[in-house]
């Protein structure tokens, strides 16, 4: 398969893993999918277009291999999504600080 087109459908959650479909060079999932970005995609040697648009995906979006280039991947419209390189114009990820130790030692 080198077409995987789910655009526009009704589906409401995550997809199931398709990390098995390595000879997709098109892909189009903007949907109302949900859940983390799927940075597998990244590893895909034969991928020309990826757009995960206009979902409900959240989380840091990959920055390396195919997530380097804006013009083969399209994450627009996903409003929980950070990080990313810069052409992507997602808000930054910050880091959540680990809880301070507020109570009172006594020796």
């Amino acid at each position: 398969m080198e077409n995987l087109y789910l655009r526009e459908n009704f589906f409401y959650r995550e997809i199931p893993d398709i990390r098995g479909l390595v000879g997709l060079k098109r892909v189009d999932l903007s949907n109302n999918i949900s859940g983390s970005i799927l940075g597998y995609f990244s590893s895909f040697p034969l991928l020309e277009y990826l757009n995960q648009s206009n979902n409900n995906f959240e989380g840091r979006v990959p920055t390396k291999a195919k997530f380097q280039n804006s013009s083969l991947v399209s994450v627009s419209g996903n409003n929980n999504l950070c990080g990313g390189i810069k052409d992507l114009k997602l808000k930054p990820c910050f880091e959540i600080a680990p809880p301070m130790d507020t109570s009172v030692h006594l020796f």
